[in-house]
């Protein structure tokens, strides 16, 4: 596969056949070789959100990969910019544990040592520090919550929650036993020590998907054990909290009736907190309620947003009368009544070779951004980067080339109103692009390089 991608394999079978690098290069490759031949096998994606070490959520294989690491040595991978996501190295929003789950994933959360010695969940050395260190010219680094100040040869900070595990609710203590659990999701992950956690809605087990006929409230259960007092469990709906189960004592058993089911899919979690700082996440429960609409964001791929004819399109019309332009294009689309898709693509002309950008949405119920042909190897010491803080504002410094670059972005609106989208780009921080095109159309956007998105630009075609 590519070097850049970490994906561990685990066989139910000893004497397993070995697969090069050589000859099974993609992860499709992969699942394709391991079907093909019947072979039992889990594959975990390995610190999912890290420039350093990624994985590619575009091939994606579900009988394969059940679960993926939330937590390791390298960090905590829950969502972008959380207090112990890791700062040793770039990290790619879009690929923290809740935009999965955001992008339509069912995924059990796991956790993993990767301490590289065969003694699980122990890392070697408790004192691991940076042996080198270089400075990183901030001029460099506009997006200054993407690189650290000091860039980490020879080691880097550990996770400072550690060790992590994975924990497992299996029918009996055997590798078959174990192997189904992982299957069926029934797992959870922990950083510090040997947390315990579980979650149950309607009776449905953590890992477990239950559908409703109509909405009805919803009986929720969840327990845990701590190594020492649990300041608080968090309970967590399509990704925000909507419970708060304080606790001041070592173990908690909880429930709680969710009354507002207003969307068709839905997916519960736990998150734990004791007063020590150490951590546990339970796997979801994943809700369908047949009568209620489809706010969901199935935004799997990067690549399936950004169709050929489109991409042909904002070419010929930058390219236009045999100059090589700057080019920004920016096209709108809206589904239905609530959902709506931007697609911002960028290239270069003759001037600049960076270009800096922001976009802020306004009046949205949730949303997702991915990044297209974005490079996480470094240029000139930079990376293309890319942020979203969760909130609505999104920020890159991308290098120029001549193939387009951009973001897809999707918006769910409350249902019958429409986003205030304001995409904001510049070359080489000050300049605008030399020609923007709006929905097919050659605009003149803002001296600053500001395009505002309203009602008139997503009116159904």
């Amino acid at each position: 596969m590519d070097p850049g991608e970490h994906r561990n394999v685990y066989y139910l079978e000893d004497s397993m056949p070995v697969f090069r690098q050589d000859k099974i290069n993609t992860p499709s490759m992969l699942f394709e070789a391991l079907s093909k031949r019947g072979i039992e096998a889990l594959v975990i994606p390995h610190h999912s959100p890290l420039a350093v070490a990624y994985t590619n959520w575009n091939e994606h294989d579900p009988r394969f990969e059940p679960v993926v690491e939330i937590c390791s040595l390298w960090g905590v991978f829950e969502y972008f910019g959380n207090p112990h996501y890791c700062r040793a190295t770039d990290s790619l929003p879009g690929n923290f544990y809740r935009d999965l789950l955001k992008r339509g994933f069912k995924l059990g959360a796991i956790a993993s040592s990767d301490s590289h010695i065969n003694n699980p969940g122990v890392y070697k050395d408790p004192d691991l520090r940076c042996v080198f260190k270089r400075e990183i010219k901030q001029d460099k680094n506009p997006l200054s919550i993407k690189l650290p100040k000091i860039r980490l040869e020879g080691g880097f900070p550990l996770n400072p929650i550690n060790p992590c595990y994975a924990g497992v609710y299996a029918e009996e203590l055997t590798r078959e036993a174990i192997f189904e659990a992982f299957k069926k999701r029934r797992v959870f992950a922990t950083a510090g020590g040997k947390i315990l956690i579980g979650l149950m809605v309607n009776d449905r087990f953590m890992g477990g998907e239950l559908t409703l006929e109509k909405a009805e409230p919803v009986r929720i259960e969840g327990w845990a054990e701590g190594t020492d007092r649990i300041e608080r469990i968090e309970l967590i709906k399509n990704n925000r909290v909507i419970h708060v189960e304080p606790a001041d004592r070592r173990e908690v058993r909880f429930h709680f009736e969710d009354e507002r089911i207003n969307e068709r899919y839905n997916y519960y979690y736990l998150r734990l907190i004791q007063v020590d700082g150490k951590m546990a996440w339970s796997s979801p429960v994943w809700v369908t309620c047949l009568d209620k609409p489809d706010l969901s964001i199935h935004l799997t791929s990067t690549s399936e947003k950004f169709p050929k004819s489109q991409v042909d399109e904002a070419r010929r019309l930058i390219l236009s009368r045999g100059r090589t332009y700057e080019g920004l294009a920016i096209l709108t689309e809206r589904e239905d009544s609530c959902k709506f898709k931007v697609r911002v693509l960028f290239r270069r002309g003759v001037r600049g070779r960076w270009c800096s950008g922001k976009i802020r949405i306004y009046n949205y119920i949730r949303y997702s951004a991915l990044p297209f042909n974005f490079s996480p190897h470094r240029i000139d010491d930079v990376s293309d980067l890319f942020t979203d803080d969760g909130y609505g504002t999104l920020e890159w410094f991308v290098n120029l080339s001549e193939e387009f670059k951009g973001l897809s972005l999707y918006v769910v609106s409350p249902i019958d109103e429409v986003p205030k989208i304001e995409v904001k780009a510049l070359i080489d921080d000050s300049l605008p692009f030399e020609k923007t095109i709006l929905n097919g159309e050659i605009i003149r956007p803002h001296e600053n390089g500001k395009v505002v998105l309203n009602e008139e630009h997503f009116r159904r075609l």
